[in-house]
């Protein structure tokens, strides 16, 4: 019976190591299967760590850009500013030059309006001196014409006086001639 216990017993403790090694086997397979995860998360975890690291360095970047951003943007505002206060000036400028514009054409149809009426004055005073010079022309025509006439007649009167006479009829008193 001893040698029936110890067979039992040694089977019992087969079946025991038996089930403890099929334990075993499973512990070592999900170990292994464990120890496969926890080396693809240390793996995914230096990937991860690169990629933070990249962001980490893209998002300063970012940062510097857009701290230089806001700086063009103050200075864009700057001169955005200066632009509006010239342009205000220069509308001012522009509305005083209107008005000078406006002045100007005034005058400028103020000196038409003189020079037409010079114009005007000038054809005028032209036709009076033309009709002067004609009138002038008559004149002289007319004198010349009396002049010759007055000479036949102061010819005609030294050919009808007498010799040592004075030409005179003796109605009239004697002077100077006429």
């Amino acid at each position: 019976m001893c040698e029936a216990q110890h067979t039992e017993e040694d089977r019992q403790r087969d079946a025991r190591e038996s089930k403890l090694r099929g334990e075993i086997a499973t512990r070592d397979k999900e170990n292994a299967r464990l120890k496969d995860k926890i080396r693809r998360f240390k793996t995914e975890i230096v990937e991860l760590k690169k990629k933070a690291r990249g962001y980490r360095q893209r998002e300063k970047g970012y940062q510097k850009r857009e701290e230089d951003s806001k700086k063009r943007e103050a200075v864009l505002m700057g001169k955005i500013k200066a632009l509006e206060g010239d342009l205000s000036s220069h509308k001012a400028l522009l509305d005083k030059n209107k008005e000078q514009i406006a002045q100007f054409e005034q005058e400028l149809k103020e000196c038409k309006a003189q020079f037409e009426e010079a114009q005007r004055s000038l054809k005028k005073t032209q036709d009076e001196h033309a009709s002067l010079r004609k009138g002038i022309a008559q004149f002289s025509g007319g004198l010349d014409q009396l002049l010759g006439q007055h000479k036949d007649i102061l010819q005609h009167q030294d050919s009808a006086t007498p010799a040592g006479g004075d030409g005179d009829c003796g109605d009239e008193p004697a002077g100077p001639p006429r």
